[in-house]
């Protein structure tokens, strides 16, 4: 994620900006009314495997050797991408899907190679001339897609960038945090089908200027290809052992407001915007544990500069950010940097924090529990009914974008 200090508004906030008189349209309204698919979300939450997530992202941020025998330092030369999208590739054959690439040209200023970080390349690509001579490099974002009830209908997109800035910088939390998150609902979507066409994007060259998703939303517009939305999962691995100002760990939900849409309230992409962000908010209220995670909603002064739902954004495609805050008094202190590795995330606020991605997911594509396992799912819902907060009445999840 590139680093802007931001504010943030609480969930109590957020609902209170209620109002019935300019309701956005739902982008899954039968998915906010039968309890049923909450239950399936937190029984399928329940059945997250933890050690494959900690064990994946050993692999990938250099801890544990990779199946070629080696250990992974970085992903950002050219070399060690290749080892990285080798690996991923043989992770998501093992789950029986069948990757593919979608390659793209990038471009960095000439003769800057591996001398220089992400962030001092960024910073000359933004200030170079644009006469100035570039150097070319492929990138590659790797790609699965997933049918559910309606081959034809629009994908739901969910996104978790995998390069990181150069000098043996193994980006745990940016974003290896992210891409074993993805990994984890590739998995479970093998498990539990869902009924939306599912799309997950591992995409290139975010630490470059969001390049990877500029040069995927471009095949989407070539194709005249609509998607339902996308779900960005980008550095949801640190929040600080001891907060501050002693506060709940706290994760965002960037959802965006009318300023970032020429000021229409009414405009279709922000409207679905916070639809998307409406459905995952409702889940976490009715199930989640408030006291270990608060999630918030970032409205007007989110940050689409920052991560790769800018580039959606851009192109009028909805799209949402789940990120940790970026506060300066609670942002990662290892971010762009060498100690940024599995030992320095936290690893109980990683483990709310990603199964809250991992539910929305479910909760949105309406993942099933099927076959044997369904007899189960009925024995366990009576105890998971117990835990929902009534409280939280769909009926009232409107209010307005403005």
């Amino acid at each position: 994620m590139t680093h802007k200090s931001q504010k943030f508004i609480a969930l109590g906030a957020f609902l209170a900006a209620i109002t019935a008189s300019a309701a956005p349209k739902l982008l899954c309204p039968e998915f906010l009314r039968p309890e049923e698919y909450s239950l399936q979300a937190r029984y399928i939450g329940e059945n997250i495997d933890e050690a494959s997530l900690e064990q994946s992202l050993k692999k990938y941020t250099c801890f544990v050797r990779m199946g070629d025998g080696g250990f992974l330092f970085d992903r950002f030369s050219d070399e060690n991408k290749l080892r990285f999208l080798d690996e991923l590739k043989r992770d998501l054959v093992s789950m029986g899907y069948e990757p593919y690439v979608e390659e793209f040209d990038s471009t960095i200023p000439l003769e800057k190679g591996l001398q220089k970080t992400g962030d001092e390349l960024w910073a000359e690509v933004k200030h170079s001339p644009k006469n100035a001579e570039k150097e070319y490099r492929r990138g590659h974002n790797m790609v699965i897609d997933i049918k559910g009830g309606n081959p034809d209908a629009p994908y739901l997109e969910v996104s978790a960038h995998y390069d990181t800035t150069g000098g043996m910088r193994p980006g745990a939390d940016d974003n290896g945090s992210g891409v074993v998150t993805a990994l984890q609902i590739a998995h479970l979507l093998k498990r539990y089908p869902p009924e939306r066409n599912v799309r997950i994007i591992f995409p290139d060259f975010e630490e470059l200027g969001f390049q990877g998703t500029r040069a995927h939303v471009k095949l989407l517009n070539d194709r005249n290809e609509k998607i339902e939305g996308a779900i960005v999962i980008d550095m949801i691995g640190y929040f600080p052992t001891h907060a501050p100002r002693g506060e709940v760990p706290s994760l965002v939900v960037e959802i965006g407001s009318s300023r970032h849409f020429g000021h229409d309230a009414e405009h279709e992409t922000l409207q679905t915007n916070w639809s998307l962000g409406q459905s995952m908010l409702y889940h976490q209220v009715r199930f989640g544990d408030a006291s270990k995670l608060n999630v918030r909603a970032e409205t007007k002064n989110a940050m689409p500069r920052t991560a790769d739902h800018g580039p959606y954004w851009a192109a009028e495609h909805p799209a949402v950010l789940i990120a940790a805050p970026f506060d300066h008094d609670v942002i990662n202190p290892h971010y762009h940097k060498e100690t940024d590795t599995h030992l320095t995330m936290n690893w109980d606020y990683f483990r709310s924090t990603s199964r809250f991605s991992i539910e929305s997911v479910m909760f949105l594509t309406g993942a099933k529990v099927t076959g044997e396992e369904s007899t189960k799912f009925a024995t366990e819902s009576a105890r998971l009914s117990q835990h929902i907060n009534d409280d939280a009445n769909p009926e009232v999840w409107f209010f307005s974008p403005k």
